[in-house]
């Protein structure tokens, strides 16, 4: 049996390398500038599920490995002093349909987005950049604005569809 105590666990730390820290992240995509990238403040690594067939054999039920499917991918950005950041959000999901008219889409708006996990010397880690491809904005949340906020910034989250997602791990 190994005796794992805080010493031996301080000691595998070594450097103190062995842990990507939530914070060291960039997220980049259509439309976002370099500053409206910085405004993102979280984003998530969405889930993959393997579904499953079952099968019923005798009173048990057999599991077949089914489709995988990807959940929504969430962000959520803080809202800069021009509404810019917003507006690119609204301005992209008016590629696709717009509240004046209907049927107004522009597949060419469909894009790649990228998760970047940095480095503690906030350098892209080479094995760490997540691509989701086909993204497009299904929900751009709503504004919350109350007298009773105090020290906060004002954020709003938004929810974008894509077909699948990759990473180095998956690419090999």
């Amino acid at each position: 049996m190994v005796d794992f105590n805080i010493e031996n666990f301080s000691n595998a730390l070594g450097s103190r390398q062995a842990f990507q820290k939530a914070s060291h992240f960039q997220v980049t995509g259509c439309g976002l500038g370099a500053d409206q990238a910085m405004m993102i403040k979280a984003a998530t690594f969405p889930a993959s599920t393997i579904g499953f067939i079952e099968v019923p054999f005798r009173g048990r039920k057999i599991k077949i490995p089914g489709d995988r499917t990807f959940a929504e991918w969430q962000i959520s950005v803080y809202q800069d002093g021009d509404n810019q950041t917003r507006e690119t959000f609204i301005e992209w999901s008016n590629e696709f349909e717009q509240h004046e008219k209907m049927g107004a889409k522009d597949p060419e708006k469909i894009c790649t987005w990228t998760i970047d996990v940095l480095d503690s010397k906030l350098e892209v880690v080479t094995d760490g950049t997540i691509e989701l491809v086909g993204c497009f904005p299904i929900e751009i949340g709503p504004l919350d604005f109350s007298y009773e906020s105090v020290d906060t910034i004002l954020q709003f989250d938004v929810s974008i569809g894509y077909d699948y997602w990759t990473s180095e791990g998956t690419k090999k």
